[in-house]
């Protein structure tokens, strides 16, 4: 491929995004790490830009949903999509590529192994696990770890099937149901059936942002 059919690829996909969702592109800009003066140079492409590789090169990963790979090396970290609840709550438990707002680096040591992650944003109004969880606080979900323990937290799809919670859980056999327990005691328990969709996993990192 030429370096004019790359540059115009980014280009219309940079139009595509602005246009299709307010504040997409400031979000790209950030996943990226490229700020947004530099995108808008791109949206107006002519010959006599002259963009860096290094600059190129962040900006296609991310278009082509990649995690980002630093030539400084970054082994010792797992990079982590982040996604909103709905798509983490999707029985299929696949991430479309266009669906990965952005990309979260964890040192491995602290995941112990642990490979299929996922990260989720709670809402801004979703207080039920305070004080443990704050509202907006970033979660990050094993999908493979589902076994139920008393003092595990966990992502479970609310009934529509298309969002998701952070709950404890406790089992309650006789009647083939589970409890959905908060944090905060504002909310009781909530009984509600048990079924094969009801888990998404096991929450195995929580990231705040103190700064509001």
């Amino acid at each position: 491929m030429e370096i004019a059919e790359i540059l115009s690829f980014i280009r219309n996909e940079l139009v595509r995004k602005k246009h299709a969702n307010r504040g997409a592109l400031k979000l790209f800009s950030e996943s990226v790490d490229v700020g947004s003066d530099v995108l808008s140079k791109f949206q107006t492409y002519d010959e006599s830009s002259d963009p860096s590789f290094r600059t190129v090169y962040k900006i296609l990963r991310g278009l082509l949903n990649r995690p980002p790979i630093y030539l400084n090396g970054k082994e010792d970290y797992l990079a982590i999509p982040l996604v909103q609840g709905r798509i983490a709550a999707h029985p299929s438990g696949e991430i479309p590529g266009d669906a990965i707002e952005s990309w979260l680096w964890l040192p491995k040591s602290e995941l112990h192994g642990r490979r299929r992650l996922v990260a989720v944003r709670l809402g801004e109004e979703s207080d039920s696990m305070l004080p443990l969880l704050s509202p907006g606080a970033t979660v990050v979900i094993d999908r493979a770890d589902r076994e139920i323990t008393p003092d595990g937290l966990f992502a479970v799809r609310l009934p529509d099937l298309e969002s998701c919670a952070v709950k404890r859980i406790q089992l309650v056999p006789e009647k083939k149901s589970v409890l959905l327990l908060s944090e905060n005691k504002a909310y009781p328990p909530e009984l509600v059936d048990w079924h094969e969709h009801l888990l998404i996993g096991r929450v195995v990192w929580s990231l705040l942002n103190w700064v509001r």
